[in-house]
């Protein structure tokens, strides 16, 4: 589900900050509220990529239409 590729990517970034954009980065001292920033801005289809690098096969409901 679209939830579960958000949770994800979410986890993975808040384990990981370094693999956040730096412009995401210094717009803010709070790391969680980077994480929240650049995962938002993702667009659909990057964050589906990206979730599917992390965990082959996430994003098939959401392919599929299922919720």
């Amino acid at each position: 589900s679209a939830r579960a590729i958000v949770k994800l990517l979410f986890g993975y970034y808040s384990d990981s900050p370094s693999e956040i954009p730096p412009e995401y980065r210094l717009r803010t001292k709070d790391p969680e509220r980077a994480v929240i920033d650049y995962v938002s801005c993702m667009t659909d289809h990057y964050a589906m990529r990206k979730a599917e690098a992390l965990e082959p096969g996430i994003s098939d409901p959401v392919r599929a239409g299922v919720s």
